[in-house]
């Protein structure tokens, strides 16, 4: 059935979302290069959905969606999103669109839509329409001229410059949609979160690593290596007064045994004096 809106002479129609494609993983933080967000693209194509041309930055840029996956069609970031997925850098999470386009999801998903920082979110437009991320510039700009949003072919480059008696001009960045469920980011011991996710506050944070656990393991194994390799002061000194008794001992043991050799050789030669000798001819009388 869809929604209708009149602004101004326009009336915009917003059909039911009822079907939507997961365009895979976007689990690390993605960057895009600096033109994406500080020039303008003028893409010769209407506004995606609306019946206006618009300026456009972000993810209607081939080079600055994740992976490529610039859109093409109206409304093509309500019937696409990565699972699970984070915001990109420079990017900051807004919530999904309330009834009667409020998107389906699955039990315990979660649904946000990824907005450069500088622009608005959808559905926060003055038209109440949730439709894409926009943000009034006011300042010269410059702006890539393309042929159409399809071949994304550079024909020229120009200013933008406000016209006389306007003080400001809408410009459009798609917004990236990403899913998750609260399992998808659980602490893992072997990764590192990182700093900034761009993910809405309800996902549970992912606990960074102790950056000091590394060097304090490392260092109580250089501890226990050196305490095993070097003796300490009462150890030195018990093994030498251990080895001065053991030297006393084996004296002591070397000195009765000396003795006793001793004392055996006089019983011998004591002996010998006694015995008289016998001669040839017989005993004497």
């Amino acid at each position: 059935m869809g929604v209708t809106s009149v602004i101004g002479d326009a009336t915009i129609s917003v059909p039911d979302f009822t079907t939507s494609t997961n365009l895979g993983p976007l689990t690390t933080t993605a960057s895009f290069p600096d033109d994406c967000l500080s020039k303008l693209y003028d893409m010769n194509t209407g506004g995606l959905g609306m019946p206006w041309t618009y300026q456009t930055q972000g993810c209607a840029i081939s080079t600055c969606c994740p992976s490529e996956n610039s859109y093409t069609e109206p409304y093509e970031w309500m019937t696409s999103y990565y699972s699970p997925g984070v915001c990109p850098s420079q990017y900051r999470a807004c919530d999904p669109p309330s009834s009667p386009t409020e998107l389906d999801s699955a039990s315990g998903e979660t649904i946000a839509f990824c907005c450069p920082k500088s622009y608005r979110c959808p559905g926060a437009n003055p038209d109440g329409i949730f439709w894409a991320c926009m943000s009034l510039l006011s300042t010269s700009t410059e702006v890539v001229v393309m042929d159409d949003i399809t071949n994304q072919e550079t024909l020229s480059t120009r200013k933008f410059t406000l016209s006389p008696g306007m003080s400001n001009s809408w410009q459009v960045a798609y917004p990236i949609q990403i899913r998750w469920r609260a399992v998808d980011f659980q602490a893992d011991t072997s990764t590192t979160a990182a700093s900034e996710t761009g993910i809405a506050t309800s996902l549970t944070t992912i606990p960074a690593t102790a950056t000091g656990d590394t060097d304090s393991s490392q260092t109580s194994s250089h501890s226990s290596s050196d305490n095993g390799s070097h003796l300490s002061t009462g150890a030195i000194v018990g093994i030498a007064v251990g080895s001065f008794f053991f030297a006393l001992l084996l004296a002591g043991v070397l000195a009765c045994i000396l003795l006793r050799r001793k004392r055996d050789l006089r019983n011998l030669d004591s002996t010998a004096h006694t015995v008289q000798p016998e001669y040839a001819g017989g005993k004497q009388t």
